[in-house]
């Protein structure tokens, strides 16, 4: 019967400490949900806070979004820095699908860029510096 119980006990200890959910907060003080996969995403804080006037926007289907220049383009595909890229860790930062993301406008070179976006109905602005896509104001490696 001890034995029985020891068992149970260990069973029950590894399925609690296996679910645990790490939780940690960014520089800004947005609280993030750290995956056992390595992987991260924004925690959900309940009722979704209401977007200012002025970063209201409106996705546009069928609307022909900008373009990088071609030889900028061709180079930073080299480096994964493709827009394509850009929108897909949008969405994960976000918690949104790709097709709930637009560009609006592009500014780049091959060592930075700015890209002004309608995330979900919310203008944001991210930046490229070197191998980085990063949301502005933010540094992309304070954390490292």
């Amino acid at each position: 019967m001890k034995i029985l119980i020891i068992v149970l006990l260990a069973f029950s200890f590894a399925a609690s400490s296996h679910a645990q959910v790490l939780t940690a907060k960014t520089e800004d003080g947005k609280k993030v949900i750290l995956k056992e996969d390595k992987t991260w995403k924004f925690a959900d804080t309940g009722a979704k806070k209401g977007i200012s006037e002025e970063k209201k926007c409106e996705l546009q289907p069928g609307r022909d979004e900008p373009k990088s220049n071609v030889e900028i383009a061709e180079w930073l595909e080299k480096y994964g820095l493709t827009i394509d890229n850009l929108k897909k860790q949008v969405a994960v930062e976000n918690d949104v699908s790709i097709e709930n993301i637009q560009i609006l406008k592009v500014s780049e070179s091959k060592s930075s860029g700015i890209y002004d976006l309608c995330v979900n109905g919310e203008k944001m602005r991210y930046c490229r510096t070197k191998p980085f896509f990063h949301r502005e104001k933010v540094n992309p490696i304070a954390g490292l």
